[in-house]
């Protein structure tokens, strides 16, 4: 994957990898045929189109080809961790989340928490400082509570909820990000945070 995205940003091209399985996968058996199962006869066509395009989970094969796809993007997602680690190691008031040494974390996304009384700056600052450079960030989640379909629902609340929506933001940090992408990134963060 990183040397698609690579080649295709030479190119001036923006790639973003996307893993559906076992199903979409047409491309994906385009390139690697011998994810077929040979014994299958079979003929479906998926809603979009595609002739059989899923994945065979009883192959060994499937799993070795997506452990070495999750491996990577995983591996890309734990570089964007530490470098926002190192970015606020010394920017008092922000946990970046991850423990060390938890190899089980699969780091899909990369948060923050502010105390905005230590670092005179809200999570919303920050987010509003990078759509300014069309960069997406949201808030940690959204509690059930305070969704509009959940409205009236019993709940059991202690305020830890409350709490992580309102100081938390998810931070950019997918696995097709380039370098550029990350300085640009990293920069914007780095005069809010920084000053």
């Amino acid at each position: 994957i990183r040397e698609i995205v690579a080649y295709a940003t030479s190119l001036g091209i923006t790639v973003v990898p996307e893993i559906d399985i076992p199903g979409h996968c047409y491309a994906m058996l385009q390139a690697i045929p011998e994810l077929r199962d040979p014994g299958e006869s079979g003929e479906y066509q998926s809603v979009q189109g595609f002739p059989n395009n899923c994945l065979n989970p009883a192959r060994e094969e499937t799993y070795t080809v997506l452990e070495t796809i999750f491996d990577e993007m995983i591996a890309r997602r734990r570089e964007m961790r530490g470098l926002y680690k190192q970015l606020f190691a010394d920017v008092d008031g922000v946990t970046v989340f991850g423990a060390e040494g938890d190899e089980a974390d699969n780091v899909w996304l990369t948060s923050i928490l502010v105390d905005e009384a230590v670092t005179d700056w809200a999570p919303a600052a920050l987010s509003e400082a990078l759509a300014k450079d069309n960069i997406e960030s949201r808030p940690l989640w959204k509690p059930m509570h305070l969704q509009p379909s959940y409205a009236g629902a019993e709940s059991v609340l202690n305020g830890v909820s409350d709490r992580l929506f309102a100081l938390g933001l998810c931070l950019p940090s997918g696995s097709a990000m380039t370098e550029a992408d990350q300085a640009r990134v990293t920069d914007r963060i780095r005069a809010l945070a920084k000053g």
